[in-house]
């Protein structure tokens, strides 16, 4: 006798853990921030990396840039949320990375940008090393 298998129905449109796109959360939630993690966690990225990219040194104090939180290694190639994950960006940078590897995408910005990747590769690994500073109460 032939044994009949289902499979379950994935979430059309969902992505991790945030919500579905057309549902009443995605419109409260803020990609910028994200849900995905919390504003006090994203504040110590920040604080760690001196509220300046850490690909293109381009700091939020100096000028108004936005900045944002990436992964090193991107979700889809298997990162996590772990804060040695997670650097502080600028938009542009964040957004030209998307989910390339860190490696392609540091050759890339070494053309179009002219940065020595190596150098930024040493600045990830000693950045990412770092414990979180801990927020004044």
């Amino acid at each position: 006798m032939e044994k009949k298998t289902t499979k379950k129905a994935g979430k059309a449109g969902t992505r991790g853990n945030g919500p579905r796109a057309d549902s009443a959360a995605a419109k409260r939630y803020d990609w910028q921030g994200g849900g995905w993690l919390r504003k006090t966690t994203r504040r110590r990225i920040y604080m760690r990396d001196d509220f300046c990219c850490i690909y293109c040194g381009a700091s939020a104090l100096d000028s108004a840039v936005s900045l944002t939180v990436d992964h090193v290694l991107p979700r889809e190639l298997g990162g996590t949320n772990a804060h040695s994950n997670l650097v502080t960006c600028c938009k542009s940078c964040n957004s030209s990375k998307q989910d390339k590897p860190l490696a392609r995408f540091l050759r890339k910005i070494e053309l179009d940008k002219g940065i020595d990747g190596e150098t930024v590769a040493r600045r990830i690994r000693n950045t990412t090393r770092r414990q979180l500073p801990k927020l004044a109460q």
